[in-house]
């Protein structure tokens, strides 16, 4: 391969810094999950490893929480911040304090754990863009059984060509926001469907751990779709020089 760049979270902190670096290519190039946090301790390593565990059964006894929303604040203010011009949040936010919606939790960041038993009591967990049209919260909610709700449009997720995230995951087109609450409610009124969002979701949530000890981990993933984009050029260049 010419170049190989693992750039995950922060790409444009890469691209800045490597300015000959080319741009991502769907034919050739791989999305992957992100890493959860830096760590450094061994004891934080430990705690990060547990938390990239999948947590399950997808149907776990008590979900409580109809649909979470967590955000960082700004500072030391307790208000959700936004984050690069992505309004998406503040859309979101004043839509779901604008009425009463039973069930739901709008709130700051909690540390991890703290937030893991929350997505884990939660049926569906809001993944609005951060730093990035994804970020983080989508892996995590995966990993905790929660069905992922997305704001993407035209936008490449990890495993793209592998996953059909229709399946397990709910996207909603920022236009079409203000349509939110209706559209979860539609599926919690569908229980047929709601079970086969939460099953599909415990089925992939080992693509999403980097936990090398499961069947089908991020790493298993990388190497396996490697090996296909290297099989597919092989092709493409016999079939070119035929």
């Amino acid at each position: 391969m010419p170049h190989q760049v693992l750039a995950y979270n922060y790409g444009t902190n890469v691209s800045s810094n490597i300015p000959d670096i080319p741009c991502y290519r769907p034919d050739l190039d791989i999305v992957i999950p992100p890493t959860l946090e830096h760590r450094s301790t061994q004891q934080q390593q430990q705690q990060l490893l547990a938390l990239s565990r999948p947590l399950g059964p997808a149907e776990p006894v008590a979900r409580t929480i109809t649909a979470l929303l967590r955000f960082s604040p700004r500072h030391h203010h307790q208000q959700p911040v936004w984050h690069h011009n992505h309004d998406i949040r503040q859309e979101v936010i004043q839509m779901v304090q604008g009425r009463a919606v039973e069930g739901w939790e709008v709130g700051v960041r909690e540390p991890e754990w703290v937030m893991r038993d929350d997505m884990q009591r939660s049926v569906f967990c809001l993944c609005p863009p951060g730093h990035s049209q994804w970020t983080t919260r989508l892996a995590k909610a995966i990993l905790a059984g929660c069905i992922p709700v997305t704001f993407f449009r035209d936008h490449d997720n990890p495993w793209q060509d592998a996953l059909d995230y229709s399946l397990f995951s709910i996207n909603v087109d920022p236009d079409d926001i203000p349509s939110l609450v209706e559209r979860l409610d539609a599926v919690l009124r569908n229980p047929r469907r709601l079970l086969r969002l939460q099953r599909n979701v415990h089925r992939v949530q080992a693509h999403f751990s980097w936990d090398a000890s499961l069947e089908g981990s991020v790493q298993a993933l990388v190497v396996q779709r490697l090996w296909c984009r290297a099989r597919s050029l092989r092709r493409t260049h016999a079939h070119l020089t035929s």
